[in-house]
């Protein structure tokens, strides 16, 4: 009779109590309308500086002339060519100069085409708010329906810019001081695909020991378990997605690869790291190095772009970058592996390094307030199941997933 009690008591214990209940029924995604209305008009150029004028600054330093500009939501991109390539290296401290002259903080890039050829970035006058909705009703993959697709915003043309966790973009590391823009950019993330991704598609493991952030999804049925607040808990739950990828590698090899996407999102990997260096970074390189083939995709993000927390072992893992602005340029350095980090402006101004071909794209981060995020939570947690399947739900019975 002892032993039977105690078998009862340890069957209750093992029940986690914020476990979600199970709902039968058909998934359907939002649309765009749950979300306010927001204005989509382009700021004034007019006080801009002109192609002939940024052409005739540099000018002042080497011999160049102007070709043609780009508008973004921060910046305007002047592209200019060279008279002679041999002035290239000087072309380089031309952000400096433009700084000096006008006040606006300016980056340097050189383009792929051609070595004669440059272009420089420099901040606008009047920045233009991108919108989270604005941003997803041009979603530049809004044609496809894989479930891991994201928006980020505008590249400095003002073009679309957004990512698909794959093959060849399986991880991704969000980088950048206080004031960057990175949480602003995280939400838009996770949001966007939460307009395409039901429960059966994509899952959440979230880990936010600030409790600052990620805690607003708490009532997403795509989350695996409860967000995790508690730092110890979380360098068990990261142990526990090695377990759940080694699991899905034995199925795949009875033929079994029947399982949604995995997104493992960590919010300031700093915290964890100061915890317990060695447990932490040996579960998440293990997760970025054999995750992609299961199905499983690595987030990290933090405001301490130092070594000691981005490790040599996690950065080259970890092929996706987004540099968010830094103090400095070894900041810089180690969030994208190159200088021009400490020159953005801040608020969602960002480098993206894209994995497939190395190239650096400067872009503009879509802005999502509270409101936004707490209209796509409460969509999933009461109007996102049906028992009613129209035509364009997941086209099979699901189930939530359990704690």
């Amino acid at each position: 009779m002892f032993k039977l009690f105690n078998r009862k008591k340890k069957s209750q214990a093992t029940t986690p109590k914020s476990a979600p209940k199970q709902k039968s029924g058909y998934w359907v995604t939002p649309k765009s309308l749950i979300l306010p209305d927001y204005p989509n008009g382009t700021a004034s150029l007019k006080n801009e500086i002109s192609l002939a004028e940024i052409a005739e600054m540099a000018s002042q330093l080497i011999p160049c002339k102007g070709v043609s500009y780009s508008v973004g939501s921060s910046v305007m991109t002047y592209n200019l060519k060279l008279n002679d390539i041999k002035h290239l290296s000087k072309a380089k401290k031309l952000p400096e100069m433009i700084y000096a002259m006008t006040g606006r903080k300016a980056t340097h890039s050189p383009t792929r085409t051609d070595g004669a050829h440059f272009s420089l970035s420099v901040e606008r006058a009047e920045r233009e708010t991108l919108y989270f909705k604005n941003a997803i009703e041009r979603d530049p993959f809004a044609k496809t329906s894989n479930p891991s697709s994201c928006v980020m915003g505008a590249n400095s043309a003002g073009k679309q810019l957004g990512i698909t966790f794959n093959d060849s973009m399986p991880h991704l590391l969000v980088a950048g001081q206080a004031g960057g823009g990175k949480s602003v950019l995280l939400h838009s993330i996770i949001c966007s695909m939460l307009f395409k991704a039901s429960p059966s598609t994509v899952q959440f493991l979230m880990i936010d020991v600030k409790l600052v952030e990620l805690t607003k999804y708490n009532d997403l049925p795509h989350l695996l378990c409860p967000v995790i607040t508690d730092a110890r808990g979380a360098i068990a739950k990261l142990k526990d997605a090695c377990d759940i990828m080694d699991d899905r590698y034995r199925r795949i090899e009875k033929g079994d690869s029947n399982f949604p996407k995995l997104i493992v999102v960590i919010d300031e990997l700093a915290d964890l790291m100061m915890l317990s260096k060695s447990e932490v970074e040996s579960a998440i390189v293990r997760l970025c190095q054999k995750g992609r083939a299961a199905g499983i995709h690595v987030i990290l993000a933090t405001q301490s772009p130092r070594a000691s927390v981005l490790t040599g072992l996690i950065r080259s893992n970890v092929p996706g970058r987004i540099g968010l602005r830094c103090a400095t340029a070894v900041d810089s350095r180690i969030c994208i592996e190159r200088n021009g980090c400490e020159q953005l402006t801040g608020k969602g101004d960002g480098f993206f390094i894209n994995p497939s071909n190395s190239d650096m794209i400067r872009f503009q981060a879509a802005y999502i307030s509270d409101a936004d995020i707490n209209s796509v939570v409460s969509y999933w947690k009461n109007d996102g199941l049906t028992t009613v399947p129209p035509a364009t739900v997941i086209p099979r019975l699901e189930v939530a997933p359990s704690a």
